[in-house]
């Protein structure tokens, strides 16, 4: 017989939970907010509620609103994600009844396969999917277990992106979900971010299933990556990553392809408040260390600004910057707070200011995708001719005049503002909801804009696909820099990089209670399907620490002559906390299922850990043979 084998969990690696240990706080201590905060809150509100019910109206149910035309989009995997990333701000803005509607959504959706034709990105479903999950499962006080099992089956499946027994320590950049194929192609790199961007979800799904599995693979890539002997600069490896975990080139950035990874070297060491390894929050320290020395650049230009720009040891610095390297600001701020380092504060406030600077100068008040500069050291290329002037005022010139809905400048500007208290920060963002609800307002919505230096309002200069990350991002960003402080405060939760908010181990919310709740209109194309658990009353047992499992042992009698190999069963429990079934467990029902809940009047058990079996690889290999009592 042959079969596809399992990687036995041999792998050294001892998953625990840290307990609690005090970190230093990020948010000033006594700040207040504005007078106009509670109208600018409101301001932000309207503008995702008519967001939002653009979206139940017209692409319920599909990935994303194409607010032009009216359609939508499915671009990840036709699953909803605006209605999962719409999640924990709904929450969070106190829309009770629409957050209750999103859950049964997301509850409901059947992720034992893609809804297109596209296979499954890890990265994209982990960020997006499983992290929304998670984080509406912790803004919920962990009062409902089948948001829990909706992650754990989704976990389950993303881990097919691993395929260890032929060697690889990092994962497959996508799984094709039909068959449980990883997408290993030639084998060749992949980037940095998308292999190394999972530590904070699969950590926070260990952490309440009591499930190491999930952290053991992550750790594994992590590690490996934050271990390379040979980076381009201390704590920054190149920007592609060989399946073994060494780096490929020598790229290095804190833009698109290479951000989430720095990201979460830091986030993760916060969310295990410090107590896990000293490696992630060193690693973190030497990049923002070696980036300051090497890749931050300041303008000739304008206010002589300083932008944080892409090396190789080719071209060196490329005098050059995204809007999306704009995160690090945030980012350095935060670390810089709870690691007792001014200067990385400094900085990151200079990275901030910066960015900002780009949406000042545009004639929208929206920023652009992309600049460039000349630059105080001499280096990089003179401006254009048509753009000369332009530069000498404001210190870059354009490169790419597309405003896509990015939220990393409010995600910068919203951690300046809690850190500082420096009123810039909070104008900022207000000017920046008004400038969204002139120039974005579209015939359904809100919509991206194609040129930020066109002031006319038009449809003609708007792009027909509102990305579901508005909806998490930018709106969560903008609502929390007009919210009480206290509120979701960045001294309890830790967000991951699409903004879902996590508590650190051991943590507990003390936030105060959510605003009042509004109403918006059924969706009229959909339906989310059944009704919610009407036996759920919330009153599970809190879940086990995690503990290290081991997988089904290759060697071990199977009688089963099957080939295929088993789907991955995420515990012992039915994956429906509804029903009452001693059958095999099946994946998470459908949109279109019966009501498996009805006259089931028992509350839902919690979560129980269980080993869960490592995903089998695509091409089969012959039965070993295994010496009799080899436990390996």
């Amino acid at each position: 017989m042959r079969r596809s084998t399992y990687l036995p969990l041999s792998l050294s690696l001892s998953i625990s939970i840290p307990s609690l240990v005090a970190a230093a706080n990020v948010q000033k201590a006594g700040l207040t907010l504005p007078s106009d905060a509670a109208s600018n809150a409101q301001l932000v509100k309207d503008v995702f509620l008519d967001a939002y019910g653009a979206y139940k109206d017209k692409a319920w149910g599909h990935d994303d609103l194409a607010p032009v035309s009216g359609g939508f989009k499915d671009t990840r995997n036709g699953w909803g994600s605006s209605v999962f990333d719409a999640l924990g701000t709904l929450k969070i803005m106190g829309e009770e009844d629409l957050f209750q509607e999103a859950v049964e959504y997301a509850t409901r959706v059947d992720f034992s396969k893609s809804n297109t034709d596209d296979h499954v990105s890890l990265f994209e479903s982990t960020i997006r999917y499983l992290g929304a999950l998670l984080a509406a499962f912790d803004l919920s006080s962990q009062s409902s277990s089948a948001l829990l099992t909706s992650a754990t089956f989704l976990a389950d499946k993303l881990l097919y992106a691993y395929p260890v027994d032929s060697g690889y320590v990092t994962p497959v950049g996508s799984v094709d979900f039909s068959t449980n194929t990883p997408d290993v192609g030639d084998g060749g790199p992949n980037g940095l971010a998308a292999a190394a961007s999972n530590i904070l979800e699969f950590y926070k799904l260990s952490q309440y299933t009591g499930n190491g599995t999930y952290l053991k693979f992550a750790d594994m890539t992590m590690r490996a990556i934050a271990s390379n002997p040979n980076p381009v600069f201390p704590g920054l490896p190149p920007l592609q990553v060989n399946k073994d975990g060494s780096g490929v080139g020598s790229t290095v950035n804190w833009d698109g392809g290479y951000d989430s990874y720095l990201e979460y070297l830091l986030k993760y060491a916060r969310l295990t408040n410090f107590a896990d390894d000293p490696l992630w929050a060193k690693t973190w320290t030497d990049a923002v260390e070696s980036s300051i020395t090497h890749l931050v650049k300041q303008s000739s230009g304008g206010d002589k600004l300083y932008f944080l720009t892409s090396y190789d040891s080719e071209h060196g610095s490329s005098y050059s910057m995204g809007d999306l390297a704009c995160f690090a600001g945030g980012n350095w701020i935060m670390g810089g707070k709870l690691l007792d380092r001014d200067d990385f504060v400094d900085w990151g406030l200079k990275i901030t200011d910066a960015c900002i600077s780009t949406y000042f100068a545009t004639s929208t008040g929206l920023g652009p995708g992309g600049w460039a500069f000349k630059g105080a050291d001499g280096g990089g290329a003179d401006p254009p001719s048509e753009q000369k002037e332009f530069f000498e005022k404001n210190g870059f010139w354009i490169t790419s005049a597309d405003y896509n809905v990015r939220p990393e400048v409010f995600e910068s500007a919203f951690y300046a503002w809690r850190a500082t208290g420096d009123r810039k920060y909070y104008d900022f963002a207000a000017d920046g909801i008004k400038a969204m609800q002139k120039y974005m307002k579209s015939n359904f919505g809100y919509a991206p804009l194609k040129d930020v230096m066109r002031a006319e309002v038009t449809t003609d200069n708007q792009g027909d696909d509102l990305e579901s990350f508005f909806f998490a991002e930018v709106m969560k960003y903008l609502y929390l820099t007009f919210d009480d402080p206290e509120h979701i405060s960045l001294d309890t939760w830790v967000f991951n990089t699409e903004s879902h908010p996590f508590l650190p181990a051991n943590a507990t919310s003390t936030d105060p209670p959510s605003p009042t709740t509004t109403t918006l209109p059924e969706p009229s194309e959909t339906d989310s399907g059944d009704e919610p658990c009407s036996g759920d009353d919330g009153n599970e047992s809190p879940a086990p620490e995690p503990t290290a499992t081991i997988a089904p042992d290759p060697c071990e009698d199977d009688e089963d002559d099957d080939p295929s190999p088993p789907e991955p069963t995420p515990t012992e429990t039915d994956p429906d906390p509804c029903e009452d079934d001693e059958d095999e467990p099946q994946p998470t029902s459908t949109l279109t299922d019966p009501d498996p809940c009805e006259e089931d009047d028992e509350p839902e058990p919690a979560p129980t850990s269980t080993s869960i079996p490592v995903p089998p690889q695509p091409t089969e290999e012959p039965e070993p043979d295994c010496p009799e009592g080899d436990d390996e």
